[in-house]
């Protein structure tokens, strides 16, 4: 296309540059360069391909002048559309002609069909009412009268339908009659309130005595009675009767989920009542608790308050009655049976019946232990005239200990009115039993090392007693079986259990076990301090520091704790040298959680303190920060009553006061910061206060070495009269 030549008014009149009135408007399909200077200074040019204008200024020199194309919302450059391009109807970029609109005019449509878009004539109601046109399109007034005469569905006798769909907005009542669904022999589904909107489905909850059945008896009839959070309720009347399996015999009755963990409570009541559990004639086994995971069964466990009686096989037996209790044969773990370990003083009474019982406490298998012990009450071994005691009868190698390691008193066996009183080390004063004490020639002093499960006490733990257990190079042991129990200071309170030497050099080995097994070092309730390493010579300490091959858990106060918790890492004020630490710094991708349990934590990365300096670092996986919207970031400020300020940071909020910045005006606002580079990414504000209607606006921002201009611009009604406040992001400097 050629150029074409306008003239128009003087646009360059205020610049003091005398172009044409009105000046040359050129419309071409390219850009001009710089050999276009057969024009006069003013001289407009259309560049129609790429919707830019361009002003000539002289010397072959236009400047840019961009037109944005017109839109439905904004104004600018539009092409006008062909009569082809109107009757196709599908361009939205370009505008319509009169000519365009005359070609696609209602004489020239073709007549509306089920298959074909065209002009169509509107039914009157009496024509809707009728139901039968087909050639004519329905109003909302026609299909309301349609609706307000809809005819008779099915015949004129009452009859069964059948409907592949039957909805309604509205209540459904159906009156008299049975009532049948799902009733014929298909296989279809059944839905009563199965939409994803919750309503209250009622069935037969009306003040009358229904008879509800639900499900069926025959064959592998199902019946599932769900409920969601808002609980499950089998209630009655006051004198309701609940049958719960009340036919099945071979059939498994399960009340609970397999996996609960809530509360299981039968029988609540806080009234008297008697609650039966398997309690009818017949042969029963009845398992309470007898599941693998360590259950907790309380019988009676409550804090009564009115006496309390517990029967366990206390009825008047006809035949023979035996009561279990830990008498399975165990596997592994230990087993056992408490009876008034309480503080509460009681009597517990074995065997006191008026018949010839005969009672076992203990057994001579393995390392069996029985420990009979007494208060200040006092211990009595007592029996009929003729009985006959026995101590030790079977102990061969073994040793038999009677008496306390500490005791002053005396010990006496076969204490009878005649003489035949056994006494050892028995004197009045401080008696020393010394047993191959001897210093001349070594020797070999056994306590109870035959092949028998003796239980052997050393020592006492009285008043200032003292027990030494010395060796020299031959070096020292203490071994047991494979399932033996060592327990070591377990009285102790206000003492001190030390291990190992204060000099020591050699290693320390604790648990060094390489089969699975669980160390607990002050591990029982009480407030303790655990230091480990605390001396000041630069120590090492390791925890799970091996090359694990199987997976590893370490936990710091990893507990469901029920008071304050603190860790500290690092955080002792230190006098010299410099603290590190490093969390996953390995080559190894890992995972770093901090804080990140359902709480709602506080937590502080960094200090703000002197040249503390926090990075936060991702490679190619990114960096997220998921907070809601509610990401707070504390800049750096500065205020100045001018145009240039010093406000070296990342992260700043700059405010220039006292502003008078005039109605379209700009200015330019300066800010030296050393951390900004030439080629800095910035992100910046610009906002300003004041009574009158100043709209400051972005216009640029110049980084350079040092510094970064912004330039504004007042786009409001009038002059500022008030701050403007200019705040910034340097992402990288």
């Amino acid at each position: 296309m050629g150029e074409i030549d306008r003239s128009g008014s003087d646009p360059l009149a205020y610049q003091g540059v005398e172009a044409k009135s009105p000046p040359n408007v050129v419309l071409a399909q390219r850009a001009p360069t710089t050999s276009d200077t057969r024009h006069d200074i003013g001289d407009f040019w259309m560049d129609r391909v790429n919707s830019t204008g361009y002003q000539y200024i002289g010397g072959g020199v236009w400047e840019t002048s961009s037109v944005d194309a017109a839109s439905t919302t904004v104004a600018g450059i539009v092409r006008l559309a062909t009569v082809a391009e109107t009757t196709t109807g599908t361009a939205t970029d370009i505008a319509c002609t009169p000519a365009g609109v005359a070609a696609v005019a209602i004489a020239g449509a073709p007549d509306a069909t089920t298959t074909t878009k065209g002009i169509v004539e509107l039914l009157t109601d009496a024509e809707a009412v009728t139901g039968t046109d087909t050639t004519r399109a329905c109003t909302a007034a026609a299909l309301s009268a349609r609706l307000a005469e809809p005819g008779t569905i099915g015949g004129t006798t009452a009859a069964a339908g059948n409907f592949t769909t039957l909805d309604t907005n509205g209540a459904v009542t159906m009156v008299g009659g049975a009532l049948n669904l799902g009733n014929d022999n298909a296989a279809d589904a059944v839905n009563i309130g199965v939409g994803t909107t919750a309503r209250a489905i009622g069935i037969g909850n009306s003040a009358a005595a229904h008879t509800i059945t639900i499900g069926s008896t025959t064959g592998a009839a199902s019946l599932d009675l769900q409920c969601g959070t808002g609980n499950f309720t089998l209630d009655g009347a006051a004198t309701s009767t609940y049958d719960l399996g009340a036919s099945t015999t071979s059939g498994t009755l399960s009340i609970g989920g397999s996996a609960q963990t809530g509360d299981f409570d039968l029988a609540p009541s806080t009234a008297a009542m008697t609650l039966n559990v398997a309690n009818a004639n017949g042969t029963k086994a009845i398992n309470i608790g007898a599941g693998i995971n360590g259950n907790t069964i309380s019988i009676g466990n409550g804090a009564n308050s009115s006496a309390q009686i517990l029967n366990l096989a206390a009825g008047a037996s006809a035949a023979n009655s035996t009561v279990n209790i830990l008498s399975g044969n165990g596997t592994a773990g230990s087993q056992t049976l408490n009876m008034i370990t309480g503080t509460r003083a009681g009597a517990c009474n074995i065997g006191t019946g008026a018949a010839a019982n005969v009672i076992t406490i203990g057994s001579v298998t393995g390392a069996a232990q029985l420990d009979l012990l007494c208060g200040t009450g006092n211990f009595s071994l007592d029996g009929a005239a003729t009985s006959t005691y026995t101590v030790g009868a079977s102990t061969t190698s073994g040793t038999i200990s009677i008496g306390g390691t500490a005791q002053t008193g005396t010990i006496t066996l076969g204490d009878s009115s005649g003489t035949n009183i056994v006494q050892i080390g028995s004197g009045e004063g401080a008696t020393t039993v010394n047993v191959a004490g001897g210093a001349t020639n070594p020797k070999v002093v056994n306590i109870a090392t035959g092949a028998v499960a003796n239980v052997v006490t050393i020592g006492s733990a009285s008043g200032a007693a003292q027990l030494d257990l010395l060796c020299g190079t031959g070096n020292f042991s203490l071994n047991g079986a494979a399932t033996s129990t060592y327990t070591m200071a377990a009285a102790t309170t206000s003492g001190t259990v030390t291990i190992g030497g204060t000099s020591q050099t050699g290693n320390f080995v604790l648990g060094p076990s390489d089969g699975a097994m669980t160390m607990s070092i002050a591990n029982s309730n009480g407030a303790k301090t655990v230091n480990v390493g605390g001396g000041v010579d630069g120590n090492t300490v390791s925890v799970g520091n091996g090359a694990n091959t199987s997976a590893q858990v370490i936990n710091l106060a990893g507990g469901a704790s029920a008071a304050n918790s603190t860790v500290n890492i690092l955080s002792g004020n230190g006098s010299a040298g410099t603290q590190t630490l490093n969390a996953l710094t390995g080559t190894r991708a890992g995972a770093v959680n901090i804080g990140s349990g359902a709480a709602a934590h506080t937590v502080v990365l960094g200090s703000t303190n002197g040249a503390a300096d926090t990075t936060i670092q991702a490679g190619t996986g990114g960096l997220t920060l998921s907070a809601g919207g509610a990401v707070d970031m504390v800049p750096a400020t500065q205020s100045v009553a001018g145009t240039s300020l010093t406000l070296s940071a990342l992260v700043g909020s700059a405010t220039f006061t006292g502003q008078t910045t005039a109605s379209g005006a700009q200015e330019t606002f300066t800010i030296t910061n050393t951390l900004v580079a030439a080629d800095s990414a910035m992100f910046v504000t610009v906002t300003n206060v004041g009574s009158n209607d100043a709209r400051m606006t972005l216009e640029q921002v110049k980084p350079a070495a040092g510094s970064f201009e912004v330039m504004t611009q007042n786009n409001g009604a009038a002059a500022l009269n008030g701050d403007v406040i200019i705040n910034f992001w340097v992402f990288a400097a």
